[in-house]
């Protein structure tokens, strides 16, 4: 196992920077998840690790090597793709021994590395299959297994779960993850699903337009996001953000239109002066509906535009200065399509984003 670390990376393609001086410590045996819109770079940067691609500044190390001059081969990592890349010709069993064959003679050593893998991976009874008699998932076990023989200081994950659907989606997930626990080994995973990066990570890393926008585990991203584009891009669904005016003329409030919220003494202290426009940031599970006629003195009136159950709970989508929300709320609350009502806001749990910078207050 060993830790990794990377140094003012860059990557250019001519006068386009993809990846544009990122710095980043991995720890030995960490799970870390590099997400983003497509086109943030994260790809890039995992091909860089992996030497895929050229670096053009930067250094980046694994262990006590400086692997920057270091073809793949001699960089001891081992890398799973998006599709797969079995040979349909061979089993199963050639398949995850093909690279071994070409480090190892010893047959049996390579019969005990290619067992003890399929039996991580429930692969055993598959072993004399080829490819196209396997599904989607199994397929995807069959890389795992290739990358696991290897022993590799590293694996590399490229968004290996975007070619599954939805149910396997979520067994893989399952699958990665009991893999990690019991190897103990660094992996790297890049994805565009966020919900894929929460359920995965031990630290997120969320990156946009070259560069990362905030590193941290799971939690810190969802309750504690750094900019609103963080806020908008982690949760299903989003965190509403909401354009607000500071309010000072009696007691410290957000104001959006005609309709305001009080602050806390902790927001206040940060929000700023007087007139000050800012980004009221609410994830949806953190409002209470009041119903029609009813509401606190903190609560937000709202006509409720569409309506979404999910079973174990029901959105309501509604407008709220110019903008579209979303509350989630229990299921057994009867909501009906163009009803008006009140929703209060959890004011501990609202966050406060600059409008111009988008930086959390």
């Amino acid at each position: 196992m060993a830790e990794v670390r990377i140094a003012g990376l860059r990557k250019r393609y001519g006068s386009v920077e993809a990846v544009r001086g990122i710095d980043l410590d991995i720890a030995d045996g960490e799970f870390i998840v590099l997400v983003g819109a497509s086109g943030c770079g994260k790809s890039t940067t995992l091909r860089m690790i992996a030497g895929l691609e050229e670096i053009s500044d930067g250094e980046i190390w694994i262990g006590d090597r400086l692997v920057n001059e270091l073809p793949s081969k001699e960089r001891d990592i081992a890398m799973v793709f998006q599709d797969y890349a079995l040979y349909p010709h061979m089993s199963v069993y050639d398949n995850i021994s093909f690279g071994l064959r070409y480090r190892i003679s010893d047959r049996a050593e390579i019969k005990r590395r290619v067992e003890q893998a399929a039996e991580i991976l429930g692969l055993t009874p598959l072993l004399d299959r080829k490819p196209r008699q396997l599904s989607g998932g199994q397929r995807q076990r069959v890389a795992m297994g290739r990358a696991i023989v290897r022993d590799p200081l590293v694996f590399l994950f490229d968004e290996p779960l975007s070619n599954l659907d939805a149910k396997l989606r979520v067994q893989m997930r399952t699958e990665i993850k009991r893999l990690h626990n019991r190897v103990r080994t660094t992996f790297v995973h890049v994805t565009h699903d966020q919900v894929e990066a929460m359920t995965l990570a031990d630290r997120i890393v969320l990156m946009r337009n070259g560069e990362i926008e905030q590193i941290g585990t799971p939690d810190e991203i969802y309750s504690t996001p750094k900019t609103a584009y963080v806020a908008s891009f982690i949760g299903a669904p989003p965190m509403n953000l909401i354009p607000a005016i500071v309010d000072r003329s009696a007691k410290p409030m957000v104001r959006f239109g005609e309709v305001s919220l009080p602050l806390s003494d902790a927001l206040s202290a940060r929000a700023g002066p007087d007139g000050r426009k800012v980004t009221v940031g609410l994830r949806p599970e953190h409002f209470v509906t009041l119903g029609p006629r009813s509401g606190a003195s903190a609560s937000l009136p709202i006509k409720v535009d569409v309506v979404e159950p999910l079973g174990s709970d029901t959105l309501l989508f509604f407008s709220l200065a110019g903008v579209e929300g979303i509350a989630r709320v229990p299921p057994e609350q009867a909501v009906r399509q163009g009803e008006r009502m009140m929703l209060e806001p959890n004011l501990d749990r609202i966050v406060l984003f600059d409008a111009e910078t988008g930086k959390a207050l």
